[in-house]
């Protein structure tokens, strides 16, 4: 009886189509900027300065490759493991952006409350005077110490602000230095400190002649400790440069030559300001380093978390929104991305109670929020 031979055929795996390629083409040009970004904090900008640039987009980095992780599991796909595997080491990065626990005030009397805010001069987002704003914010916060940025020194003046931030916060000591020497008697803008406790030593840090920190030692309860109130450098944005920004944000506004070129100057501003920033925090680390006491540092960074300048000024340090901030951590208010640029970082001799972030519209910041205290003495 004579059978019939069977052909056998194996089946041929089946060729990606066009949108499975251009989704593999997506998935690793995101996977290389968010490593890329990752990276970057380790990497000073003014020896390789493009990687602080993919720090500055992390957070678009790491959404990105959760929404291709997600996509690539359900065509049950191996790229799935490139995004898992960059995802894992990116998880501890995404939580000095948010944070989720209860937003609940606590107050205890052997605790310290301390407020950081950059004032932009005393100028609100309208163009007018904030000083009444800020002294309602003082007297309703109680602080017992307050650190301002673009502090606008008036003493000359006969309605004299800081005279009136003493007596509204019933502060004991101030300590004030101009961002540069200042020629003229009359006005000056620099880095304040208002403190309930006594100050028995400040001092100034600098880079070249551009202030970048003021420090303080204060007689907190039973010790010192030293307290750096910082500002590094800014971009230094111009009313053109935000008009730019909202331009290139504007999806369906075609990019013209002199756009184009208006581009490149933008960047190259957030260029020279990254370099500048990388040997300002390495100046501050240091004599954070060389610190005889248990150290506090908070100001203005002007740096995002995913960055070098963080890595530097919180080595060794804690903070404090990630240990008891809440919500997504956003200090600006201006117009360009909401970023979290405005920190408080602790010794690891403190703990830190709460932090948040008070939404006073004063400036184009917020002002930061923290209670902490030595350990040793609760």
């Amino acid at each position: 009886m004579a059978f019939k031979k069977r052909k056998i055929t194996s089946s041929k795996r089946r060729k990606p189509s066009a949108g499975g390629w251009i989704l593999r083409l997506i998935s690793i040009i995101s996977a290389g900027g968010l490593l890329i970004s990752l990276l970057s904090p380790y990497i000073p900008p003014d020896q390789y300065w493009l990687p602080a640039f993919f720090g500055l987009a992390f957070p678009v980095f790491i959404i990105i490759n959760a929404i291709l992780l997600i996509l690539w599991i359900l065509r049950r796909r191996w790229f799935s493991l490139i995004h898992l595997i960059l995802l894992v080491p990116a998880t501890p990065m995404a939580f000095r952006y948010i944070q989720v626990r209860s937003d609940q005030p606590i107050h205890y009397d052997f605790a310290t409350q301390l407020i950081s805010y950059n004032v932009r001069s005393l100028i609100d987002n309208e163009g007018k005077s904030s000083v009444q704003g800020l002294l309602k914010m003082v007297t309703q916060e109680k602080p017992d110490i307050l650190c301002l940025q673009e502090y606008r020194d008036d003493w000359w003046q006969k309605d004299d602000n800081t005279k009136k931030i003493l007596e509204a916060g019933l502060f004991k000591e101030y300590v004030f230095e101009s961002y540069y020497p200042v020629k003229s008697n009359k006005k000056a803008v620099g880095i304040a400190l208002f403190s309930k406790y006594p100050i028995h030593r400040s001092g100034a840090l600098r880079a070249g002649k551009r202030l970048i920190a003021i420090y303080a030692d204060l007689v907190l309860k039973k010790d010192t400790v030293r307290l750096f109130n910082m500002h590094l450098q800014s971009i230094a944005f111009q009313k053109k440069d935000y008009e730019l920004v909202e331009g290139l944000m504007d999806a369906g506004k075609p990019i013209s030559s002199e756009l184009e070129t208006d581009s490149r100057q933008l960047l190259w501003k957030v260029r020279k300001a990254f370099i500048k920033r990388s040997f300002q925090a390495r100046l501050l680390q240091k004599a954070i380093e060389q610190s005889p006491y248990p150290v506090i540092v908070c100001g203005d960074m002007n740096d995002t978390p995913c960055s070098y300048a963080y890595n530097k000024v919180s080595a060794n340090l804690q903070d404090a929104f990630q240990y008891a901030g809440h919500r997504i951590g956003n200090t600006y208010l201006g117009k360009l991305p909401k970023i979290r640029i405005d920190y408080v970082f602790l010794d690891r001799r403190f703990k830190c109670l709460y932090f948040d972030i008070l939404h006073y519209h004063l400036s184009d910041h917020y002002p930061v929020n923290c209670w902490f205290y030595l350990k040793e003495y609760q």
